[in-house]
This record gives C-alpha cells, structure tokens and sequence, in this order.
C-alpha cells in the first residue's frame, strides 16, 4: 500500500535538491525560466534554488514560506518539469536518465493538471473529475491550496499518479474560483494539442493563468457585503480579462533552447 505522507516527502526533498542543482550548474538559464514564469527581475535574480531542504530548513512547516519563496516553488514546479535545457531534456528528464529509481520515475510521469472538484472529502483531499473526461479520481494534497476548495472550483497543480484515478499534488496547488472557472475553461478549450499530450504541452500555461486569476481575484475580493455581487461581476470581469492577456503573452514564441 502507498504511503502518501512518504511519497510527498521523497517527492519534494528530490524536487528542492534538483532546483538547487539546475540554479548551480545552469544559472543563467534557471533565472531566465523564473523571468519567463513571471517573477520580477529581482526576484528571479535574488531566488535560491527551491527553497526548503536548499535552505537547510527541511522540518520547517509546509505553509511556512515567505511569499517570494512559494512563487520560486510554484515557478520551480513548471521548469524543472517542462522546459528543456539546452542539451534537449527537462532537469526532471536529466534526472531520470542519471539517477532512475522510483521516486525519479514518479516526477518523471507527472503533469501539470487542471481539476474540476466534485466533492470535498477532506481538507487536502478531493473527489475530482479531469476536464478531458477522464473521470473520477482522488486527488490528494501536501500543502494548503491558495484559495478556497469548493465543489465546482477548478484545483490547478502538479500532478503526480499514484495510482488507478489517484493523484498527489507536491508543492501548492492554485483554486480557480467557481465563478471564475467557464473562463478558465474556454481558455483551456482554445489550447490545442491531442489528449494525451495536453498536459505535458499546456500545463505551464495553465499554471500561470492560474497564477494571475488568483492574483485578480484577491485585489478584487468584495469588501462589504452589500457590494457583493457588484463586486463579483467586476472580479469576474478582471479574471477574464487576465486571462485573456496571459493567453496572448504566453502564445509568444518560447525564448529557451529546444
């Protein structure tokens, strides 16, 4: 029987150490990818390699990072996975070839996925159906997702199988607000690639959009009750509106060595 609190374990130590390998021996090209993810200059310029074990603070809570730490994560989550280096391979890829063993072999079947929730069986586990109409499965979470998991939301993070319709998210999943949700989709629905690539080739996409939704959404949260639905309208306005620039600007063509 798999253990999830030890898949999660092993899967995020080997995350932090190969974002710390890549920022020693590819600098240049982990800043540009943090850059291209949508951090600031500074930021991506400042960040260390992912942030926990690399930091020698590897019992430290899993919600316990600074704000810029958690985007270095979030951004780490998308190119260490998708984005080639310049001899071809992802760092996840490299890492496979070099090492093997399970917990490689498990990163290296992960995509970035969009979940829509059905059923909230518990904090950090949700009944989730996949857009693509892969049917029900149980997605379970390390961390606390930014927003509020409801039914009807959609849960966007990287997705690990363990299993016949089982998941793992390592790292901090993004909610997509239910309100919010028909845009994201439409956005998903423009994205074109056959089902059994769209993950691999548009999950960096949609982690980002997700990204900026949340963003929208907390600038714009109602701050009164009677200006709610007012409030929501706008929100929703705001969200579809970024979506749409972070389509356009994310269509561009991709800056990194094939």
């Amino acid at each position: 029987m798999v253990d999830p609190v030890e898949v999660f374990d092993s899967l995020e130590m080997a995350i932090d150490g190969l974002a710390s390998d890549v920022r020693a021996d590819d600098g240049e090209w982990f800043v540009e990818r943090l850059e291209e993810f949508g951090l600031e200059p500074g930021v991506a310029q400042a960040a260390p390699g992912v942030p926990q074990a690399a930091a020698g603070v590897a019992q430290a809570a899993p919600d316990a990072l600074p704000p810029d730490r958690e985007l270095v994560r979030e951004a780490c989550m998308w190119l260490l996975f998708d984005c080639p280096l310049p001899d071809g391979r992802t760092p996840v890829e490299r890492l496979a070839a070099t090492t093997g063993g399970r917990t490689a072999q498990l990163l290296l079947r992960s995509e970035l996925r969009v979940w829509r929730l059905d059923t909230i069986v518990h904090p950090d586990a949700y009944g989730a159906l996949c857009p693509l109409g892969s049917g029900l499965a149980r997605v379970e979470a390390r961390r606390k997702p930014r927003g509020v998991p409801v039914a009807g939301a959609l849960l966007v993070g990287r997705s690990v199988p363990l299993g016949p319709q089982w998941w793992a998210i390592p790292g901090r999943a993004r909610v997509v607000e239910p309100v919010a949700a028909p845009a994201f989709e439409a956005l998903m629905a423009s994205l074109d690639a056959p089902t059994a690539e769209f993950w691999r080739v548009h999950g960096g996409v949609l982690a980002r959009a997700a990204c900026g939704v949340a963003a929208t959404a907390t600038a714009h949260a109602p701050a009164a009750a009677p200006a709610k639905i007012e409030a929501g309208r706008h929100g929703q306005r705001q969200e579809e509106r970024t979506l749409e620039r972070i389509a356009t600007a994310l269509r561009r063509p991709r800056r990194h060595a094939a």
